[in-house]
């Protein structure tokens, strides 16, 4: 079986209006969030762009000393107009002879390299033309887009919008694959709720 060519882009480049002033430049187990987020990534053999916008030079700052040349640092200079505009920068960045390109969220700290390993044996196996993987009947990340399918429609977003848009118009393509790993839901918005609710107990 021939590996697959996969390229993942992590978008870093929000304006974090939950949790201002950024969820990213948080600490977990003493780390950034993005630098977490990132160094789970460089464990995998995948082209990886890391897309910046909001605060640039801070998330820069967070990631340095990890090895640069295993991912690429795109800036966003169109950040405020919204979701799309970073996800257009991050796939244009990537290869054009991949196979399928995935998007993980900047603020997945606990996401964990096996987790990603087993997402991609899916994909190996079954070829969707989208994969989505599940937690507790909820949709996670990273979430996968056959490139040749889906490419030119994603470079056409706008505004704000994103995967789940596509998602959304294509629910006949979409295979969701069930897990065992709550890391897949849980990003730093659900995180920094949990923790309040726990101080006000």
């Amino acid at each position: 079986m021939n590996a697959l060519r996969i390229g993942f882009v992590i978008p870093a480049a929000g304006l974090s209006r939950r949790h201002p002033p950024n969820k990213l430049l948080l600490t977990v187990d003493d780390q950034p969030v993005i630098r977490r987020t990132v160094s789970a990534m460089l464990a995998l053999p995948y082209s990886l762009c890391v897309v910046v916008g909001y605060e640039a030079n801070k998330i820069i700052a967070a990631l340095a000393g990890l090895d640069q040349s295993q991912f690429n640092i795109i800036e966003n200079p169109a950040y405020k107009t919204g979701m799309a505009s970073a996800i257009i920068s991050g796939i244009t960045a990537l290869p054009d002879d991949l196979d399928y390109f995935g998007f993980l969220p900047g603020d997945k700290p606990f996401i964990r390299p096996h987790t990603i390993h087993s997402m991609i044996r899916d994909l190996e196996v079954q070829k969707p033309d989208i994969l989505v993987p599940t937690c507790q009947g909820q949709p996670g990340h990273p979430t996968f887009f056959l490139s040749t399918a889906f490419r030119d429609e994603f470079v056409r977003l706008t505004g704000d919008t994103g995967g789940r848009e596509i998602i959304e118009r294509h629910p006949q393509q979409v295979r969701y694959l069930p897990m065992d790993t709550p890391e897949i839901i849980l990003d730093m918005d659900r995180w920094l709720e949990m923790e309040e609710q726990k101080h006000a107990e």
